[in-house]
């Protein structure tokens, strides 16, 4: 006689407890990243219509609009990647928010995905009470940083192309920086060192205001498309600059130095990740789509180590399947979505965390959520699955988990299981009787142990 027992057992698991990074490439959180708006977030338009509002995705409700016609950007589908954008193209259009209470006053990062043959013009302005021109981005031919005075960059964006572009000033030290496309093409320092921008004022895309959304200068008004427009209140690092530059990229299908993600040709949308420049330049945790969160990498230890992540698109809202599933999908049912990782150096083991609020309700007679890490991307064999545990609210975490480069993750629901199959051999059965046990445990800190013994 011969029953084999197949058993699932788990191990507990410990909350991290750090802050979600939410914000764009899983840098920042509603209390750091202020705006955030993307074009293909946009609904209810058709190719051509005026874009009068232009929601803010940041959890601030920094909402942008236009009231008038006449000057409000239009909504154009498919320009870049496939995806839609806003377009400037009437004289001295703008969209802007006023009253802007929580503008940023001593640190600032403004990053967008812009194309424009435009000079001289006001990308993006910013004024208050203390000054028309409080924080001021203008010449795409030149980009110029005005703080009363200015500081021109010797970079040049206005070639027609699509580039991203990132902007960063700190009273602390007057630090100034400006980025194109994944590259730190300018410093300085001592740039109105000491002193702020006062809040409450207003920000406007596309247009060069010379008074609190007034005087708008038609000679300085933008023309171009912008598909993303980002305002954090600090002054980003180095590695976060880099990390956010990869999320856009893969995004909008962008090329640019340092990258670090490999896979957007399969996994392109909500990119996030960590990573370290230098010793003073890392970023730690970073969650994508609002639903998996990486931290607590074990090596982090080294320059230019990263491990960024991103999706293919399926959905992770309406239904569990049992399509490349384990065992047939017989106890274990995923979720359709699968996540991959790019891991530039080695960053050691990590932490997982799932936010399941968005899920649909588990199968019946799943009772826990786990997580599958394959390194083909067929979770139906192969792949090693990890009960998570509940650590606050509806976040599930898992800890010490050891991955490669290019592994595939997706989530999944267990239902824990036992099965017998017995057999009897000839003769005397009693005294040939034999029991083997498989015991499959799946540890957070190892991808499998299986434990075999016969009685």
């Amino acid at each position: 006689m011969i029953k084999r027992v197949v058993l699932f057992l788990f191990l507990s698991l410990i909350c991290s407890g750090l802050f979600s990074q939410t914000g764009p490439g899983g840098v920042g959180s509603s209390s750091s990243n202020v705006v955030w708006l993307r074009s293909d977030e946009i609904t209810g338009l058709t190719d051509g219509a005026d874009v009068l509002t232009w929601n803010d995705g940041s959890g601030n409700s920094n909402t942008f609009s236009q009231p008038s016609s006449t000057f409000s950007p239009v909504y154009r589908t498919g320009v870049i990647n496939g995806l839609p954008v806003v377009r400037f193209n009437k004289s001295n259009g703008r969209i802007r928010h006023t009253g802007f209470t929580d503008f940023p006053t001593s640190a600032i990062t403004v990053i967008y995905v812009n194309s424009t043959t435009d000079s001289g013009d006001g990308s993006i302005s910013y004024a208050s009470t203390s000054s028309n021109n409080d924080f001021l981005i203008f010449r795409s031919e030149n980009l110029n940083i005005y703080r009363d005075p200015n500081r021109a960059s010797g970079v040049s964006v206005n070639d027609g192309l699509f580039h991203i572009v990132n902007a960063a000033w700190q009273s602390t030290g007057g630090n100034l920086e400006v980025w194109k496309d994944g590259s730190r093409d300018y410093t300085s320092s001592g740039f109105q060192s000491g002193t702020s921008i006062t809040a409450g004022g207003s920000m406007a895309i596309a247009g060069e205001q010379d008074a609190i959304d007034g005087n708008y200068d038609v000679n300085q008004a933008h023309f171009g498309d912008f598909s993303e427009v980002i305002v954090f209140n600090t002054f980003l690092n180095q590695a976060e600059h880099i990390i956010v530059s990869n999320y856009l990229a893969a995004k909008y299908g962008l090329t640019i130095t340092n990258d670090r993600y490999t896979h957007q040709s399969t996994h392109a949308n909500d990119v996030a990740g960590i990573g370290r420049e230098t010793v003073s330049d890392t970023h730690t945790s970073a969650m994508s789509a609002g639903i998996l969160r990486i931290e607590n990498a074990s090596a982090l230890d080294a320059d230019q180590e990263y491990l960024l992540f991103g999706h293919e698109g399926s959905d992770a809202s309406t239904a569990w399947t049992t399509t490349e599933a384990p065992n047939a999908g017989s106890n274990v049912q995923r979720l359709a979505r699968e996540w991959r990782l790019d891991e530039t150096g080695e960053v050691g083991t990590v932490d997982f965390v799932v936010e399941t609020s968005g899920f649909p309700a588990l199968p019946v007679g799943h009772t826990t959520y786990a997580l599958m890490v394959d390194s083909d991307g067929d979770f139906s064999s192969g792949a090693s699955v990890y009960e998570m545990t509940l650590s606050a609210g509806t976040e599930y975490n898992l800890t010490g988990v050891a991955i490669a480069d290019g592994d595939y993750v997706a989530i999944a629901a267990v239902n824990p299981t036992i099965e017998h199959t017995l057999s009897a051999s000839s003769g005397d059965e009693a005294s040939n009787a034999s029991i083997e046990v498989s015991l499959n445990f799946i540890p957070s800190s190892s991808r499998s142990v299986d434990i075999t013994s016969a009685i």
